[in-house]
């Protein structure tokens, strides 16, 4: 979810009959070795599977494809046979298996365990939204075109169009897209080679600060390396505090499970807060 944007019940629909298999990463390979032939691996997701009931694609990078290969070295570990119609996500030891797939409010549940397990307290969706907003950014860095993010993201629009008619997107376009995301991973994946933890943090805060609107000329400016937590918490809220009122009502933030309806709506997704809520920009 927070790699490829999917939503919980592209991984496992609400009955427990289908969800991501194995296959559905093209690049995937299961041989002696499983590996991906291309990185970033292409997502596809089917139409049944879509909360708008059209087939897309998204994609996942070197992070993301490195936890995959990991949890299937795992399960092949444990005697599983690996095939390309095996589910993405298997069940665990817990209960009796019902169902081919793990249905939705499992997933979500996993998710939900997982994340509290690294002592956060948030919904399954903020990775979804995490997606948006680091698309958004790169976006807005001139990295990825507004079409293509809608896209990968599930959405209709000028892309989804053209694909769903003509079934198929030509390859140049998608090595292309493929290349975007590429570029946008520096906003999406966390886990950062060959840098200290010190330098770790500190890309992590110009995310955040970027995320919350702040300038790069203006981060560049701050000398995060002597940033107290509180200072820089302070630094987060000042900044969407003043958004805010500079914008009058033209802004409000909402629960990270009303921005589904929002969108609906028109309202625009502008940020994810630390404490969980989301800005969103209204259509007016």
């Amino acid at each position: 979810m927070a790699f490829s944007g999917l939503r919980p019940e592209s991984l496992g629909d609400y009955e427990g009959t289908d969800g991501l298999r194995l296959g559905d990463l093209k690049e995937l390979k299961l041989s002696d070795e499983i590996q991906f032939d291309k990185i970033p691996a292409t997502v596809m997701v089917k139409s049944k599977l879509s909360k708008a009931r059209h087939q897309y694609f998204s994609f996942i990078g070197e992070e993301g494809t490195t936890y995959i290969r990991e949890y299937l070295e795992e399960r092949r570990k444990n005697g599983e046979e690996l095939t390309y119609e095996s589910p993405l996500l298997q069940f665990d030891v817990r209960g009796v298996k019902k169902n081919a797939f793990l249905r939705t409010t499992l997933v979500t549940r996993d998710i939900r365990e997982a994340i509290e397990q690294a002592g956060l307290k948030m919904r399954p969706y903020v990775l979804r939204a995490y997606f948006s907003t680091a698309l958004d950014i790169a976006e807005s860095k001139g990295l990825i075109s507004h079409p293509w993010r809608q896209f990968i993201m599930g959405h209709k629009g000028d892309i989804e169009a053209r694909y769903s008619t003509n079934k198929r997107l030509p390859p140049d376009i998608i090595d292309e897209m493929r290349e975007s995301y590429n570029k946008s991973t520096k906003f999406l994946e966390t886990r950062i080679s060959d840098v200290s933890e010190e330098n770790a943090r500190l890309y992590l805060q110009q995310q955040l600060l970027s995320a919350v609107g702040y300038r790069q000329d203006e981060i560049d400016k701050m000398n995060l390396a002597e940033t107290s937590p509180e200072d820089f918490q302070k630094l987060l809220r000042d900044k969407v505090a003043g958004t805010m009122a500079s914008n009058g009502s033209k802004q409000k933030l909402v629960p990270m499970n009303e921005i589904e309806k929002l969108l609906g709506e028109g309202y625009e997704f502008q940020a994810v807060l630390p404490n969980g809520k989301a800005i969103m920009k209204m259509p007016f």
